[in-house]
């Protein structure tokens, strides 16, 4: 089963998927692509700010006006946790790559955004990125 088949059963979506050009590449039927892939990939979703392959990317319904991917913080004994919403399956998590990036302040120009692996701690303020694993 294709990366975007399996999507499509986990999410329950009436459409189609196609493999294209060595990549995955979505096609749902009524966004009204007429058969062109990859202008259906880049159409903007139900949400307003992701196309419809980024909120593949990012295990999100590309019709649901509220869907968004999300940077949770948590607490664990007064240090901060960084996670993501929404938990995809350990199989669709797997063909992911997440990174967490940390900053201490936002109004220091010389300071750029840091990519951490449990040193939460060290930072105020956080954002998450997902990209397909190659």
């Amino acid at each position: 089963m294709s990366l975007c088949e399996t999507f499509y059963r986990e999410q329950n979506y009436q459409g189609s998927c196609a493999i294209g050009e060595g990549r995955h590449v979505l096609r749902w039927e009524f966004y009204g692509s007429n058969g062109d892939y990859e202008a259906a990939a880049f159409e903007m979703s139900a949400n307003g700010r992701d196309s419809v392959w980024e909120c593949y990317v990012a295990g999100i319904s590309p019709t649901n006006a509220a869907a968004a991917f999300r940077a949770v913080i948590s607490w664990d004994n007064g240090a901060p946790e960084i996670s993501w919403e929404p938990i995809l399956t350990p199989e669709e998590a797997a063909k992911r790559t997440y990174r967490k990036y940390g900053r201490k302040s936002l109004t220091d120009p010389n300071e750029v955004w840091t990519e951490i692996n449990g040193d939460e701690a060290s930072y105020n303020f956080f954002k998450v990125s997902v990209e397909m694993t190659k």
